[in-house]
């Protein structure tokens, strides 16, 4: 089979904070594997570049222990453009003192674009980061890399305040054969019917959220003589998302609203008064007497 010239990928949110949805036990190996994925895919395909339009890292804050433990896994030649996670206050002037500025320092294998152009075998790469200015027009390229949040139609973007459908990105950057997105998580792409340019959303490389239970993470692979993309799946682990906390929350604020209206009703002696209300509770539970007392104990401590 013909290597592919290019991977797209997106949104990745590498972090050692383990998201409350994740039931995985051993979070950064999860991380590790999809990332070993990316590696492995690119050398079947001749080592060929690797791009994510952005969000490397999940926050700027990321310790230089994670940048450390990345910097050993990267899967390169990497070409990306800063998100709003990666920059600091999502400020692009501060973009010096972010994880990815660190990561562009020390790692010959990586480029971050930042309204510049790369040169990748056959053809040339313009990134344009989160915060680029609207008015500043992007350098000419054959591919665009750009971290703006993007919806696959016209009707799915009129539901949001933010973002533009992929015909209205044709539209803005007209030239480009192809156009690579990221913010949005979910994974889509589009072909310009008048021009047969594409735009490819990858989506977000791990699942951050209950409610991306079904999202099935993906890259694409990108020819550029024959202009055509392909979708593949990243292998997941289907019960590794959880509603758990979710339901958790929900059972906690019914709670609360339960409370709020026994209050209203004036009902069994509650109060908003920590010290009367543990009172009451101690007298209706089968409190040892020594715990009781312990309780007073750090109660009148505070």
């Amino acid at each position: 089979m013909l290597c592919c010239d290019a991977i797209l990928t997106a949104d990745w949110h590498v972090t050692d904070d383990r998201p409350l949805c994740r039931t995985d036990e051993d979070w950064l190996g999860t991380i590790d594997r999809k990332l070993q994925f990316l590696r492995e895919l690119s050398r079947a395909n001749g080592d060929c570049p690797i791009l994510c339009a952005g969000d490397v890292f999940d926050s700027w804050r990321a310790s230089v222990w994670l940048c450390a433990w990345l910097y050993r896994r990267l899967p390169t030649p990497l070409v990306t453009v800063p998100g709003n996670h990666d920059l600091p206050m999502h400020s692009l002037a501060r973009f010096e003192r972010s994880p990815l500025a660190l990561l562009d320092l020390i790692c010959p294998s990586i480029q971050v674009l930042r309204g510049n152009r790369a040169i990748l075998n056959e053809f040339t790469v313009v990134g344009l980061p989160y915060g680029w200015p609207a008015d500043e027009p992007p350098e000419p390229a054959d591919i665009l890399l750009i971290h703006d949040l993007v919806y696959p139609d016209d009707a799915a973007s009129s539901a949001f305040v933010h973002g533009q459908s992929a015909s209205a990105i044709f539209k803005r950057f007209p030239g480009y054969r192809l156009i690579v997105t990221g913010d949005n998580h979910e994974s889509f792409a589009r072909q310009d019917p008048s021009t047969g340019a594409w735009l490819v959303n990858p989506g977000s490389l791990l699942r951050l959220t209950a409610d991306q239970a079904d999202h099935k993470p993906a890259c694409y692979l990108y020819w550029w003589k024959e202009n055509r993309v392909e979708r593949v799946e990243l292998p997941v682990d289907p019960d590794a998302v959880s509603r758990a906390h979710l339901d958790r929350r929900t059972a906690h604020d019914a709670q609360i609203a339960a409370y709020i209206s026994h209050l209203r009703q004036g009902g069994s002696g509650l109060s908003l008064s920590f010290r009367h209300n543990l009172e009451l509770y101690l007298k209706d539970q089968p409190v040892p007497k020594r715990v009781e007392e312990l309780i007073w104990q750090h109660v009148e401590m505070t």
